[in-house]
């Protein structure tokens, strides 16, 4: 148990001690409280001391000019730890408060709650080891998952996918240029002897510039127009004709 006592330090009743031998124990201006005051500064019930064997506690009872606790205004309802030696004002009134012990008379100082030396699992902090490229990987995992799910492919997979060579867009005037350019070559690359008629075994013609050329490349007589090669053979041979001859 504790020996609880209000040492007054201002106004009329300066010095005087005012002995809490009961909880709880109230302070205000009516008659029905265990300290009054008169002064219209404090409330008819202002405030409430309640202690028991390990704490002493005051309280608010919301009054108009509130009670203060070294220096700090508590808040209505809520009850405030008391040490000993803490300053209290009410009203306009200002106490000094002792609190010992009643075998030892030892003075009692509240002491909070160390949180950490109660029992329960380990909190294990969140690792943020992580980097933006691994969370880009598991929103792309997430948002493939759902896209399947959908029926549709992931938005963010489309957006974040790594290429290495950017994307090539055809450019339509390049390519008719070119056309035009191959059309040129595959007509030029026919050469004429001397007599008039074309030399077939000058002349290097593929299949597939054949077949890929335009209607105008392909306004030659049929009687003039150059043979195939029978097989690979016969064009391996026509390319070593040509290749002597020049």
């Amino acid at each position: 148990m504790f020996r609880l006592t209000l040492l007054q330090t201002n106004g009329s009743r300066r010095g005087s001690r005012h002995i809490i031998d009961r909880s709880p124990y109230l302070i205000g201006r009516n008659e029905q409280c265990d300290l009054t005051f008169a002064s219209r500064s404090v409330s008819r019930k202002h405030c409430k001391i309640t202690f028991n064997d390990t704490d002493v506690l005051i309280q608010d009872l919301g009054s108009r000019n509130g009670t203060v606790v070294e220096g700090e205004l508590i808040e209505t309802g809520v009850p405030k730890p008391l040490s000993h030696h803490d300053h209290l004002k009410i009203g306009k009134y200002t106490f000094r408060v002792s609190i010992r012990d009643q075998a030892t008379g030892k003075p009692f100082r509240f002491k909070p709650t160390d949180l950490s030396t109660l029992s329960g699992p380990p909190v294990v902090p969140a690792d943020t080891s992580k980097g933006a490229a691994q969370l880009l990987v598991e929103l792309d995992e997430l948002a493939s998952d759902l896209g399947r799910s959908q029926g549709s492919a992931s938005p963010l997979l489309r957006r974040f996918a790594a290429t290495d060579e950017p994307e090539i867009k055809a450019d339509p005037v390049k390519a008719d240029e070119s056309e035009q350019d191959d059309q040129t070559s595959s007509t030029t690359s026919i050469q004429v002897a001397d007599g008039g008629v074309p030399s077939t075994d000058r002349l290097d013609v593929s299949a597939d510039d054949t077949e890929s050329a335009s209607p105008e490349s392909r306004k030659i007589p049929d009687h003039l127009r150059p043979k195939r090669p029978k097989d690979s053979q016969s064009a391996a041979s026509a390319a070593l004709r040509n290749l002597f001859i020049r």
